[in-house]
């Protein structure tokens, strides 16, 4: 074959792979005939083709490829979602935010049970006794005598008693432990029998009696313990509240960019696929134009299988992220089939990035992170029990007091008579388990509870300064390995410019072509894969840092920058030195 019309189905090979082109077996038939050397000449330096030659060929025309997902089952159908409004759809409906909700206000249900301790109660009693005998008499007759005695008495005898008594009090426990019970009291009674005659009662009495703690159950602190540390549970929930809404934002950014990152991947399949697909086209008009060897197809085929797998892999992660994303916000089950794409690019960094000093990062991070705050009003929680659970070990002694003052006044058929009375009652009593061990026992307990606490305290400052040590160098990796990429895919580019250059001189033939473009692929991919851990790693900085969702007197906010741009903070003159465990 002459080297003319080798030449001529080279830039038609290169132009179908590299640009993009349409071929098909008929271009090289159409091509110009003073091109072309004789058929002869053809006929006589061609191979003949096999049985299984022809079957190759046929196979590479016939075979499909497989395309299992719809574009509205990739999402591409769907409105794509910007971050913000993610973040906006995780604060409202994440259920971990939910939880947590849930248990800020169980908190404060136990705030208030145990001020129900010192409220004030309002006691009362009304009870009437009501009592009617009746009695017969019977005459019998007098010894001797056989008329019967007149009956003195008119049958039947009633004899009717009636007692009520109201009473109103309050009592009040004091936050020393003292008990107040002041109480008004008014009883009458009417009694009354057959002939008329009657004796009333009426008696109102004033009492104001005092109950007081002598050792065990008395002082300030041990009565206010459980409401002190009810206190310190609660805030220690809204922090914990806190720390889980910018835990929810962080893993919805991060599901963020990897759908982002997955989409990418997904076009650069698709991209090495078409690539592919038209190299099948290329090598079959090659081989029946006698210009390839049909040994050759299989290897085409199976590199068109290979990008074909590949494409079906990044559309099923790319699946699979639309659902960790949507998840992530807190869709419910029956929108998920509606999971968004994303809106936003990668977050670019500057040519000369700056980047926070190490100690002001972690003093800030000691210092706004909220689990962190949390763990603390715990472990002042933790404290004030076992304070008062020491207090508690004491034997019970209490006092009693109580005074009393009564006026009565009582009347009969024959007489009126009124007084008062005064009373004073005092009682003190002992209880002294000798062994003790319920109170040492519980002592023990809110003892270790505290240890524990304090250790959980510190084990989360460590874990805080070492995660913005290790966020803080991924990040500064993340954004070399970022310029590096960009630059090997844009050198990739240049080789595949100059591979485009040597093989229109004839100086490179098809296949360094191809691996040009395959490398320039693949480098594209890596500069995605290094896009997606750049984003991540601001994001992941931020949250380690406790930059990532804010609070002011105004409430909780967000802020767009906050997962597009490194922190920034004020250099301090002298750092502080790392915590110590």
């Amino acid at each position: 074959m002459s080297v003319v019309r080798i030449s001529c189905v080279l830039v038609l090979i290169f132009a179908e792979v590299v640009l993009g082109g349409e071929l098909t077996p008929a271009t090289s038939a159409d091509s110009p005939p003073d091109l072309l050397p004789d058929s002869t000449s053809v006929t006589e330096s061609a191979p003949s083709k096999t049985q299984r030659d022809s079957s190759l060929i046929e196979e590479a025309k016939r075979q499909e490829l497989v395309k299992p997902f719809s574009r509205q089952e990739l999402g591409f159908d769907g409105r794509r979602m910007e971050a913000i409004d993610s973040v906006r759809i995780t604060l409202e409906y994440s259920p971990q935010i939910l939880i947590q909700d849930t248990d800020v206000q169980s908190r404060e249900g136990a705030v208030r049970r145990a001020q129900g301790e010192f409220d004030t109660h309002v006691t009362g009693r009304a009870q009437a006794d009501v009592k009617q005998r009746n009695r017969s008499i019977e005459a019998r007759p007098l010894p001797g005598s056989l008329a019967p005695a007149p009956t003195p008495y008119p049958n039947p005898l009633i004899h009717r008693t009636n007692l009520y008594e109201f009473e109103l009090g309050l009592s009040q426990k004091l936050r020393n432990g003292l008990v107040l019970e002041p109480q008004v009291a008014f009883r009458p009674s009417l009694d009354s029998d057959y002939d008329n005659n009657f004796n009333n009662n009426n008696e109102g009495s004033v009492s104001f009696g005092v109950f007081i703690p002598l050792a065990k159950g008395g002082g300030r602190l041990v009565n206010e313990a459980p409401e002190i540390a009810a206190r310190f549970d609660l805030l220690a929930s809204v922090y914990q509240l806190r720390y889980l809404t910018a835990q929810s934002v962080r893993d919805t950014m991060l599901a963020y960019w990897r759908c982002r990152s997955a989409e990418e991947r997904y076009k650069l399949s698709v991209e090495s696929e078409a690539i592919s697909s038209r190299l099948i086209k290329l090598s079959v008009a090659l081989v029946e134009a006698d210009e390839l060897a049909p040994a050759q197809l299989p290897q085409a085929l199976a590199d068109r299988n290979t990008t074909a797998a590949a494409r079906v892999n990044s559309e099923s992660q790319l699946i699979l992220a639309r659902q960790r994303l949507a998840i992530a916000m807190g869709y419910n089950p029956d929108v998920l089939v509606m999971a968004p794409l994303t809106a936003d690019p990668f977050p670019s960094p500057p040519q000369n990035q700056v980047y926070p000093d190490l100690n002001e990062l972690w003093f800030t991070a000691l210092n706004l992170r909220d689990d962190l705050r949390a763990s603390r009003q715990l472990e002042k929680s933790r404290k004030i029990l076992m304070d008062a659970s020491f207090l508690e070990l004491r034997p019970r002694i209490d006092l009693q007091l109580r005074a009393t003052q009564t006026v009565f006044e009582t009347r009969s058929t024959a007489t009126v008579t009124e007084g008062r009375e005064s009373g004073a009652f005092a009682a003190i009593s002992l209880d002294w388990p000798v062994q003790n061990n319920a109170a040492i026992g519980s002592y023990i307990q809110s003892d270790a509870s505290l240890h524990r606490s304090q250790i959980e305290t510190e084990n989360i400052k460590r874990t805080i300064v070492s995660g913005v040590i290790s966020s803080l160098a991924e990040l500064r990796a993340a954004d070399a390995e970022l310029k590096h990429y960009a630059e090997a895919a844009r050198l990739n580019e240049k080789a595949l410019t100059a591979q485009e250059d040597l093989f229109r001189l004839g100086q490179a033939n098809l296949t360094d072509a191809i691996t040009a473009r395959q490398r320039l692929i693949q480098s594209q991919l890596d500069y995605v894969g290094a896009q997606e851990r750049y984003a991540i790693s601001i994001v992941q900085l931020r949250f380690e840092a406790g930059l990532l969702f804010f609070s002011d007197a105004q409430g909780d906010w967000i802020d767009a920058k906050a997962w597009q741009t490194v922190p920034l903070l004020n250099t301090r003159k002298t750092s502080p030195a790392p915590p110590s465990s």
